[in-house]
This record gives structure tokens, C-alpha cells and sequence, in this order.
């Protein structure tokens, strides 16, 4: 893993009245990870095709796991790519005249993040007593998982996979105004409003689709809806900021404030949910008509998606 950071910051005096702060911040991480067995076609040599093709740089057996057994194969989650990179500037100006105190301020973000995640790109097979049982009394009467997997007789079968890594990119802009007003001498008002936006996030190629909830249909981002696959941006966030401050006497003080705060759906403000739909990541479960009846068997591997 790789982490980068770099802060500046520029602080302006003016005049006695007059300040600006101005700031930039830019943080990266890389993140990444494999399983021990990867960069070979481990699955294909030991006869069990249709796993070390699909993705490109995912190699190794796939995952097997057996009742009353350590699993063998593929570590879930692997690989795993998770690269973050956020720029940000921030900029607040602070000026006094008389009984007033204003400050009024703005923070720009840029998120940009690419991430490559599912708990079983090559595929997990299950095994246990089902498919070997005698079928009579208890479902796994006479069976065992290890004489299932001899059998190459899996009871399920999943696979999740992503087309590549999503890029998703989304800006959040925000700015305030406050007054610290000198009311009288013993009371102070702090009267303000925050006003933010959250910026509907992007993809690198527009690898995103949404749903249609009435018509049950996929809509891909910048062809059947907008290149936010559907998702707006909210402008309504304007919120208060309101407080005061009393001194009853030289050892008590009053204080209280009320505000009103927005948080981005999702992380980063939904980026990345969007890139996870089908067809961009799509899944694979597979089981037996009925608990003791075989269905796909190992040799047979995955079909394909």
C-alpha cells in the first residue's frame, strides 16, 4: 500500500480587520492485495474450467470448501484494488466591524476512487453430506462432505464478478456564512447558514446503470438516462446555524446552538454504488433441484456470464 499526503496553507493578514485563510490538501491511497496462489491457472490444470479466464488479473484455484474442513483455494476478497485520490481547497475570510464578527468561507472537494472488491471472483464450490446421503430419514443419512467433493457433487456454487475496475469520480461544494454578533457586553449571537452540495458521481467509460422500479428495466448511464445514471444532484441543502453565548457573571457562562446538517448518501456521496449494477458486476448462484439431486458437478466449472 501507498499513502500520499501534501497540505499548504496561507494564512493573509490584510489589515487588523481583515484575515483570509486559504488552504489545498491532496491525499491518495493504494491499496491492494492478493491471494497466495495467484498469477497461474491453477483451476484449469487441476480440471475445473471456466474460472481463471474470466477476469484478467485474478489467477489462482478457485475456493472449495467442505464440510467439517478448512476451505481450500482462493482467499474471499482477492484481489482486492482500492485506489482513493482527493483533492481539496478551502478558503475562509474573516473580517470585524464593530459589534460584528463575519466569516464567511468555501471547501471544494474532488473524490476520485477506484475500487475492484467481490468476495468470490473465481468462484466458491460447497460441499457437503447432501449429495452422498442415503436419502432416507435425515437428508445426510450416510453422507459425508469429503466423499461429495471426491464426487465432484458441489450443493452450491457462486461466483461474483466485475467487468474490470470502476473509475467514479464525484465534486462536493460547500460555503458558509456566519455573523458572531456582540449583542451586549455580557451576550453574543452567532447567526449563520451552510449551504452544500453533493455532487451525483461519474465513471470513468459511464460504467454505471440504474433501475427503472416500474418497468424493471436497466438504464445505462449517458444512453437510456443522464450520465449520472439517473441520480441528482440535491441543491436544496441550504442549513442553519444558530447560537449565543451569556455570561450570568465572571465564573458562569450560558451557551446553546441549534443547526442542521447534510451527509452524502452512500460513500463519498454514492460513488461506486451505481458501477456495482449489472452489467458492470454480475453474480452467480447455482444449486441442486432438490438437496441429494447433483446438478452441476466440478469438472464441469462455471458457465460462463
Amino acid at each position: 500500500s501507498v499513502n500520499q499526503n501534501i497540505a499548504l496553507s496561507d494564512v493573509h493578514t490584510f489589515s487588523p480587520t481583515l484575515l483570509n485563510e486559504s488552504r489545498f490538501g491532496f491525499n491518495a491511497v493504494r491499496l491492494a492485495w492478493d491471494a497466495l496462489d495467484s498469477g497461474n491457472d491453477a483451476s484449469s490444470q487441476a480440471g475445473i474450467p471456466g474460472i481463471n479466464g474470466f477476469c484478467p488479473f485474478c489467477g489462482g484455484l478457485t475456493r472449495i470448501s467442505i464440510s467439517g474442513m478448512s476451505a481450500l483455494g482462493h482467499t474471499p476478497y482477492a484481489p482486492t484494488v482500492r485506489h482513493t485520490t482527493i483533492y481539496e481547497y478551502i478558503d475562509n475570510v474573516t473580517m470585524v466591524q464593530g459589534k460584528n464578527t463575519f466569516k464567511i468561507g468555501a471547501d471544494i472537494t474532488h473524490n476520485g476512487t477506484s475500487l475492484f472488491q467481490t468476495p468470490d471472483p473465481l468462484g466458491e464450490f460447497d460441499f457437503n453430506a447432501d449429495m452422498t446421503s442415503d436419502g432416507t430419514g435425515s437428508a445426510t443419512a450416510g453422507g459425508i462432505g469429503v466423499a461429495s467433493f471426491l464426487l465432484g457433487l458441489p450443493y452450491n456454487e457462486t461466483r461474483a464478478a466485475m467487468q474490470g475496475i470502476p473509475h467514479n469520480f464525484t465534486w462536493q461544494e460547500f460555503g458558509f456564512l456566519q455573523d458572531d454578533y456582540r449583542a451586549t457586553p455580557k451576550l453574543t449571537l452567532n447567526i449563520g447558514a451552510r449551504y452544500e452540495i453533493f455532487g451525483a458521481p461519474t465513471a470513468l467509460f459511464n460504467h454505471q446503470a440504474n433501475m427503472d422500479l416500474l418497468t424493471g428495466n436497466l438504464l445505462f448511464a449517458c444512453i437510456a438516462t443522464t450520465c449520472t445514471a439517473g441520480v441528482k444532484t440535491d441543491y436544496s441543502n441550504l442549513e442553519p446555524r444558530l447560537g449565543f453565548a451569556y455570561s450570568v457573571d465572571s465564573k458562569t457562562v450560558i451557551r446553546g446552538a441549534f443547526g442542521v446538517s447534510a451527509f452524502a448518501p452512500g460513500s463519498g456521496g454514492q460513488i461506486g454504488t451505481l458501477a456495482d449494477n449489472e452489467p458492470w458486476e454480475e453474480g452467480q448462484q447455482i444449486n441442486p433441484a432438490t438437496p441429494s439431486t447433483p446438478g452441476l458437478t466440478l469438472d464441469q466449472g462455471l458457465p460462463g456470464l
